[in-house]
């Protein structure tokens, strides 16, 4: 194709143009795309190395704390999530600070929400609020005993 003069570039098939694209793709190397991302700085936080700083991680622990989740299960699904990224000496502060709590969701929900404050790669707290993620809706259990007590008092009302 280099060869080729100037008339016979539009001369080009589509299965040539995507064999181009390919061996263009194929010719850039994963340092590359991952300078590239680096370079834009729009995913810093999906990109990092820290375990610590993956908000899924973050939001099995928020299950954890505010389901019937046993300790080892909830490490169990941490560990199959992250893989070799897993050191469990990172998360014992977490999963103590839930299992300190005591079957309180409130309380464990609010540790959570400390630790992930106190959590950065650069020395400061600038992806906190990406972290914490928003209120965790209240067990499907409470739902229903609070749908049935709405319904009680509005009986007594009649």
């Amino acid at each position: 194709m280099d060869e080729a003069g100037e008339q016979d570039i539009y001369k080009i098939v589509l299965l040539e143009a995507m064999m181009l694209v390919k061996q263009a793709w194929d010719a850039v190397s994963q340092d590359t795309i991952i300078h590239c991302w680096d370079h834009t700085k729009i995913q810093t936080v999906a990109l990092s190395n820290n375990a610590l700083e993956d908000p899924k991680a973050w939001e099995i622990l928020h299950e954890f704390a505010a389901s019937d989740m046993s300790l080892p299960q909830a490490e169990d699904k941490l560990q199959a999530y992250l893989g070799d990224c897993y050191k469990e000496n990172e998360w014992c502060a977490t999963f103590k600070a839930v299992m300190e709590a005591e079957n309180d969701v409130e309380e464990a929900l609010k540790a959570l929400q400390e630790l992930t404050r106190n959590i950065s790669s650069s020395g400061t707290v600038q992806h906190a609020a990406i972290l914490a993620p928003g209120p965790i809706a209240p067990p499907e259990e409470l739902e229903d005993i609070e749908q049935d007590l709405q319904g009680a008092v509005n009986d007594l009302k009649k």
